[in-house]
């Protein structure tokens, strides 16, 4: 937790490590004061970290000792009764901040905490959501978006891990931004499917109505989608390009119960059928890599696809139970 606490103190925290930080705060009320402390710590302090870490435990302890009047009792209590996580956090972290030596001197406010919804859409599920803002959300199998219960004022930001079509309320005084690993999508309103996975080693932003803006974290780079237009993020390197959208089942089918392949490896048709269906496929046989799948089915039952896919590959297949397919 101190990772997140420093990342707090220095304002980077993602949100979905807001999200875990206000968990982590509601499960003890003396936790909320203890982060209190470390800001007040952190906004008024001029030292620098570079220093050795006993030395700073030192400086920590002579300020709440020099500097009564510039606390109130009970945070000066926090101080004393948590030097301990003091140290653990803020001098064990300085292998971390080493170099970083500039704080804003701003006037010290009380954080509004403001809990985050986790909703997950489990393998085999798609879920749909409506936001504070009245956009819609719809998350594919395997899924997760974070967002706060309420947006505050001048943004409406969530974070995604998996696949989702959104539908976006316009409203030009706030932006509607998503962030995801290695990428965040800005927009106004519009609709538009986000398709980032954690280990796809490409994230895909495809656009059906609006406009969209695509940045990529890693190299800064940016660029706008219109309608049919997609952008394609290699996770390795952080480029970005843009396409045109030449099948809209591919990208947007997934919403009307569509699954469709285009010369895609075997090895990522299983995947995303166990996905879409939720079940585990275990392969005895061996599958070529070098034949391509490619098949459009509309509302499928996970049989029909296997039998699809069988004729191409030439397997047989057995359900072992409900949860299980084997593929010999």
């Amino acid at each position: 937790m101190d990772h997140l606490i420093l990342k707090y103190l220095r304002k980077e925290l993602s949100l979905e490590e807001r999200h875990q930080l206000n968990k982590w705060l509601e499960n003890d009320a003396d936790r909320a004061e203890m982060l209190r402390a470390f800001e007040m710590y952190w906004q008024n302090s001029q030292y620098d970290f570079s220093t050795d870490k006993v030395e700073i435990l030192d400086q920590i302890k002579n300020r709440i000792g020099n500097n009564p009047a510039q606390t109130s009792p009970a945070i000066r209590s926090s101080f004393a009764r948590l030097i301990k996580y003091a140290a653990i956090i803020i001098l064990v972290s300085s292998l971390s901040i080493i170099g970083y030596t500039t704080f804003e001197n701003e006037p010290l406010v009380e954080t509004k905490t403001i809990r985050h919804i986790e909703k997950t859409s489990l393998p085999g599920q798609n879920i749909t959501l409506r936001l504070p803002d009245g956009s819609s959300v719809k998350l594919n199998a395997g899924s997760k978006l974070i967002v706060p219960e309420v947006f505050e004022e001048g943004t409406r930001e969530v974070e995604l891990i998996g696949e989702a079509f959104f539908d976006v309320e316009s409203d030009p005084s706030r932006p509607f931004l998503i962030k995801m690993q290695g990428m965040k999508v800005e927009v106004l309103g519009t609709s538009f499917n986000i398709r980032a996975y954690e280990g796809d080693s490409n994230h895909v932003v495809a656009v059906r109505t609006g406009k969209v803006k695509v940045q990529s974290l890693q190299t800064g780079n940016a660029i706008h989608l219109e309608p049919q237009e997609l952008s394609v993020l290699s996770i390795g390197d952080g480029s970005i390009k843009k396409e045109d959208i030449k099948d809209e089942d591919l990208i947007f089918g997934w919403t009307d119960k569509i699954i469709a392949f285009k010369d895609r490896q075997v090895g990522e048709v299983i995947s995303e059928i166990e996905r879409w269906y939720g079940v585990e496929i275990k392969v005895e046989k061996t599958l070529s890599k070098h034949k391509l799948y490619t098949a459009h089915h509309e509302n499928p039952t996970i049989e029909e696809v296997l039998r699809s896919l069988s004729f191409v590959y030439e397997f047989e297949f057995v359900k072992k139970d409900e949860n299980v397919i084997v593929i010999r």
